[in-house]
């Protein structure tokens, strides 16, 4: 959305703000989370509170099938990437560069088993490979934001299968130390 998150807040009083770095809306509605951003800025790095366009923001996006936008007035997708022919293919590509998607932000690759395992979507091979190679870098993540993941994860509705594929991925130690797999 345009709105920002304290726009956000003011319109839905069944909401509050979260994030340290890059603010997000979490909008209460009966059982669910509505999570809300706000478009940001192409030049925005990392996860600063540079606000933008929607098409700019497409591009700060990680996959393809995360970068739809729907307008409520027309009632249409927007699709500035091709993620709707992705989702029919069923395929995850990303949007950013692979060499750079989880140097940037590791819990892209939690994502990426999580729109795989809900979108029924295959991860290409050499995407695959990168995660595994790179799943050390999450325990780099800073442990709000793993616990915020690993929340969403088991509140979601499909956490068997999301595990069972985050060990496949040689991925669940570093998303939880305490675990041995």
């Amino acid at each position: 959305t345009s709105a920002t998150p304290a726009h956000i807040r003011k319109l839905f009083r069944n909401s509050r703000i979260i994030g340290k770095r890059f603010r997000l809306a979490h909008i209460l509605f009966r059982d669910k989370i509505i999570e809300v951003s706000t478009f940001r800025a192409q030049e925005s790095e990392g996860f600063k509170n540079v606000y933008g366009s929607i098409e700019e923001d497409v591009w700060r996006r990680d996959f393809t099938a995360n970068a739809l936008y729907f307008d409520p007035a027309e009632r249409t997708v927007i699709d500035y990437v091709g993620g709707v022919a992705d989702i029919r293919k069923r395929t995850l590509r990303p949007i950013i560069p692979p060499q750079r998607i989880f140097q940037e932000d590791p819990v892209r690759m939690i994502r990426a088993i999580k729109y795989s395992v809900a979108g029924d979507l295959r991860i290409p091979w050499l995407l695959a490979r990168r995660i595994k190679r790179e799943a050390v870098l999450l325990a780099q993540t800073p442990a709000s934001r793993m616990t915020e993941e690993l929340f969403k994860i088991l509140t979601g509705g499909m956490a068997a299968a999301i595990v069972q594929r985050a060990i496949a991925y040689r991925m669940l130690g570093s998303m939880v130390p305490e675990i041995d797999t």
